[in-house]
């Protein structure tokens, strides 16, 4: 098998899936392949070929695959050129763009003249970067944020190393992780002892605690100072003990000036401090007075909680302290009102619904939409695409639901997905209801009917081979059959192990999958927006979104 590559399995894949990415059409002047596509395709070549070298990967099918992608790229650019762009090219040239020149920008006011031209000086991108559908450049083997592939985002705790998601590693003078970056806890004044813990001004982090430069004084986080406990009015005796107005302190000790009295530990005028109004803890409002020791609200106020307010305007006291208009309503001389064409719903808090679209009141107040549909025109509906399922209260979508296949009821079996509402068999699996595996069965290997013999008895990921090479591969899981523990949901990471029809096989583990119909290629912005890898899906339909796991299946 040669060396193992260690290049990146998401950066090796964006190869082969953005090298056909559009479709030539000079007769109709639709020349759908992007420029900035093949452009991005030649940056991975570039970014992946001195990797190779260096690494020495020797796998004889990955060489001719990279110098096929090599022939593609030339091939297409030397077609597109030929073509011209249209409208649908980006363009550098002044005044074809909304954009400013070079940014990437598609063309609105008029189509390029020379899309090779057009390509080379609209992608601004390094050597050693991609294109990505946002217009961003970014290098797929060191981005967190393009990990392997645009929009493959990596989690709290690791960082992009050779196109792969790696926990991140601190070692030397700065051997903890905080967040995404490596630390010493012992010296780091941000990070003093623990993650997120700030040393105050004038001090530093020793052996893991903040310590002053006079030795007099105390680190103080909760009032980011050094402190002498023994006279600071807001650190008297602890961190944090503040003396209040007209205090002072002596030897640790709070004391009051004349006419305040001792509350809680600080300082107050009973006359005119709003926490201490006539005694210790009577708390004014946040917004009123305290006279001569009575806590006042302004003419027309009263004191609801903590604040002071107008019982006749206030939308969360309207008529009654806690009477809570809410979202959307109004406070009229102590009445809560909605404005048309809402409608008043539900009591205390009240809400204001559109009746034709709110899921939570759809035509009347307190109809709610369930199991995925919406309201429209003041009925609930599935959304488009997918019908109800009235046996279990929810939409499904016929074309890609295994458990509703093409129709209510109708259930693929578990080596089996369903694509354009029909029950398909998984990569690998061939036959009557799909159970025969292609990659083990050595009487079908590779195809059906193939039967492994003679010198060469055992199937080994689809190849007649002499024999099983172990590892993950495993003979006894059945009988005749060398099994790929590592790849096969009939016998995920171990004989008899199956995977679920929602999950695929990667690396020995079951992960869900879920297809989306928004996307038939990667990168898939739907599998973005929820964090998970985009796959290729051989059997062709919709985008392979992955979750649990920063890898795809290997058919």
């Amino acid at each position: 098998m040669g060396r193992y590559c260690t290049v990146g399995r998401g950066a090796r894949r964006g190869i082969w899936r953005r090298g056909f990415a559009g479709i030539l059409d000079c007769g109709t002047n639709a020349a759908r392949l992007s420029a900035t596509t093949l452009v991005d395709v030649s940056h991975q070549l570039a970014v992946l070929h001195p990797t190779l070298m260096v690494y020495g990967c020797v796998s004889r099918r990955f060489r001719m695959r990279f110098k096929l992608g090599v022939l593609m790229t030339v091939v297409a650019m030397a077609a597109l050129a030929a073509c011209g762009g249209t409208n649908n090219t980006r363009d550098a040239a002044a005044g074809n763009e909304t954009g400013t020149a070079g940014d990437g920008a598609l063309d609105t006011t008029q189509p390029a003249t020379d899309a090779a031209t057009d390509a080379a000086v609209d992608v601004a991108c390094t050597a050693t970067q991609v294109r990505c559908p946002n217009g961003a450049c970014a290098n797929v083997a060191t981005d967190s944020n393009n990990c392997g592939g645009c929009g493959i985002m990596c989690r709290t705790g690791t960082s992009c190393q050779s196109g792969q998601c790696l926990a991140i590693m601190c070692s030397g003078a700065t051997p903890d992780v905080c967040g995404n970056t490596c630390v010493n806890r012992l010296t780091d004044v941000n990070n003093c002892g623990t993650c997120g813990r700030v040393c105050p001004t004038g001090s530093t982090c020793t052996n893991g605690a903040c310590i002053c430069s006079d030795p007099s004084t105390v680190a103080c986080t909760q009032t980011n100072m050094c402190a002498n406990l023994a006279t600071s009015t807001t650190n008297c005796g602890a961190c944090g003990r503040n003396c209040g107005t007209g205090g002072t302190c002596v030897s640790g000790v709070c004391m009051c000036a004349p006419g305040a009295v001792m509350c809680n530990g600080s300082c107050a005028l009973l006359a005119t401090d709003l926490n201490n109004c006539g005694t210790c803890g009577n708390r004014c409002a946040t917004n009123g007075s305290c006279v001569s020791g009575v806590c006042n609200c302004p003419a027309g106020e009263i004191k609801c909680g903590t604040l002071c307010v107008s019982l006749a305007t206030d939308v969360n006291n309207c008529g009654g302290c806690g009477n809570n208009c809410g979202t959307g309503q109004t406070c009229v001389s102590g009445q809560c009102n909605c404005t048309a064409p809402l409608t008043t719903c539900g009591t205390n808090p009240t809400r204001c619904a559109d009746l034709q679209t709110s899921n939570r009141d759809c035509g009347t107040c307190g109809n709610r939409c369930q199991g995925g549909q919406t309201c429209a025109a003041g009925t609930c509906s599935c959304p488009q695409g997918s019908v109800w399922d009235a046996a279990n209260s929810r939409c499904v979508v016929l074309s890609s639901d295994p458990n509703n296949c093409g129709a209510i009821g109708a259930t693929c079996n578990n080596q089996q997905w369903c694509t354009s509402g029909q029950c398909q068999c998984r990569p690998g699996f061939a036959g009557a209801n799909c159970t025969i595996s292609l990659n083990s069965d050595s009487q079908n290997c590779g195809s059906l009917g193939n039967v492994c013999a003679g010198a060469s008895p055992r199937c080994v990921d689809g190849v007649c081979r002499a024999v099983c090479p172990g590892g993950p591969y495993d003979p006894g899981c059945a009988a005749g059959q060398c099994v790929n523990t590592d790849t096969n949901p009939m016998h995920c990471g171990g004989c008899g192990t199956q995977c679920a029809q929602n999950e695929v096989c990667v690396q020995g583990t079951c992960q869900r999958f879920y297809l989306s119909p928004s996307c038939n290629t990667c990168p898939c912005t739907t599998c973005a927006n929820n964090g998970d890898p985009c796959c290729a899906n051989p059997t062709g339909g919709y985008g392979l979104c992955v979750t649990g796991t920063n890898n795809c299946p290997v058919y």
